[in-house]
């Protein structure tokens, strides 16, 4: 009967989502973690060339996000 195996895929699920919650979780600081190693390991010509570069990106971003239809 379906009824038997029910019960093994919620706790299935149930896992896993905690497995993704705890990722998610996490995701913040590992993205900082990224970040400040970029700034350590590049010199700042190169970090001032990626936030320009970056900006483009959100400047872009915002535009389209304000004349989107």
């Amino acid at each position: 009967s379906p009824n038997i195996l029910t019960p093994f895929f919620q706790e299935l699920l149930d896992t896993i989502l905690s497995m993704v919650l705890a990722i998610v979780e996490y995701t913040p600081a590992a993205v900082g973690a990224l970040i400040l190693k970029a700034f350590a390991d590049n010199s700042l010509d190169d970090l001032a060339a990626s936030m320009r570069a970056l900006g483009v990106i959100a400047v872009g971003w915002v535009f389209a996000f304000a004349f989107h239809v």
